[in-house]
């Protein structure tokens, strides 16, 4: 029997199973998961005439992020032939090498002769607000490069250690709350880097003393964790349900829960920002930071629709998100 598995799933696409190959006295395959074993799963596929199984296991990835399923190759008496071990392991919830919008970086290279940010797939943005010190000490964003690719970060006035990056790796770069600015590298040449391989900067903003800020922690479309500083406006109070309470006087009684909101918001985005940031709305894990203490927070904006191109003014983005309930009682 032979199995064709990829070891790395995503969870909002199709994981499919294929056992080709088999025993001539073959009929069945049976699937067990030994890890983790709480999920007690087990299956039974006959196999069809073509000779070819196809096993959709998408669900049973939802249930778990890592795992481990032994395969039976079966003969009509329910019989071993032979086994084989599948395991897997989520990479997140799309699949960037087949993402269907994945916008590529507009930046201007620095050496156009030498410049290749055709292999710079997915790019922190170009608008990046500073974080400020404290219990959270800096910014997470994400990049999915080719080969040959590297970057370093001004702080202070000062260019870090050059650090490369892993090609076909979703993977994130921290940002201390000092940094300044992001330079990227090819790479590819010897005795590279040096200021003709250098393909472009990304500066980072310094935050407004007049607005109020918010850090926010999510899970991205690639299964990786961003952390951006977004500007923080429209803090709303709700009341959300609310119990009467018979009282003999014929006078009202009513307890009233509530629910603390606010809305993040990022003005001056081009379309590629937009896109990366807006993943948030999409993600099922999303926190807000606050010194010392971090919630877990309900996004309550629906959708979200990227710019077509650049043209006109620079973009803004607004997410809606609950961050504190009460309840009634």
């Amino acid at each position: 029997m032979t199995v064709t598995w990829n070891t790395s799933v995503y969870t909002q696409e199709r994981s499919i199973l294929k056992c080709s190959n088999f025993n001539a006295n073959a009929a069945a395959v049976s699937i067990s998961v030994t890890s983790p074993s709480s999920l007690g799963v087990s299956a039974k596929y006959l196999i069809p005439a073509s000779r070819t199984l196809e096993a959709d296991l998408s669900d049973l990835i939802r249930l778990a992020s890592t795992g481990t399923a032994m395969l039976y190759e079966m003969n009509a008496s329910g019989g071993t032939i032979s086994t084989e071990t599948i395991t897997w392991s989520v990479a997140g919830s799309k699949n960037p090498s087949t993402d269907f919008f994945r916008p590529k970086p507009t930046i201007e290279c620095s050496t156009p002769l030498y410049g290749h940010w055709g292999r710079f797939y997915t790019m922190p943005p170009f608008k990046i607000y500073q974080t400020t010190a404290g219990f959270w000490a800096g910014i997470k964003v994400e990049i999915y490069t080719g080969a040959n690719c590297g970057y370093r970060i001004m702080s202070a006035g000062q260019w870090g250690n050059l650090n490369t990056l892993s090609g076909g790796v979703v993977q994130t770069i921290d940002l201390a709350p000092t940094a300044q600015k992001i330079r990227f590298y090819d790479l590819a040449a010897s005795g590279a880097p040096d200021n003709q391989w250098i393909l472009g900067e990304i500066d980072i903003t310094e935050k407004s003393t007049e607005k109020e800020y918010v850090t926010l922690r999510w899970t991205s479309r690639y299964g990786v964790t961003k952390v951006a500083c977004w500007e923080r406006r429209n803090v709303k109070t709700t009341t959300d349900e609310k119990i009467e309470i018979s009282r003999i006087d014929n006078q009202y009684d009513t307890r009233k829960g509530y629910v603390e909101s606010f809305t993040a918001y990022l003005d001056g985005l081009d379309a590629y920002d937009y896109w990366y940031y807006a993943d948030i709305i999409t993600s099922s894990s999303v926190e807000l930071i606050d010194g010392h203490r971090t919630y877990k927070v309900d996004v309550t904006t629906k959708d979200y629709t990227v710019p077509n191109t650049d043209a006109g003014k620079p973009n803004k983005l607004e997410v809606n998100i609950n961050f504190r309930k009460y309840d009634t009682i």
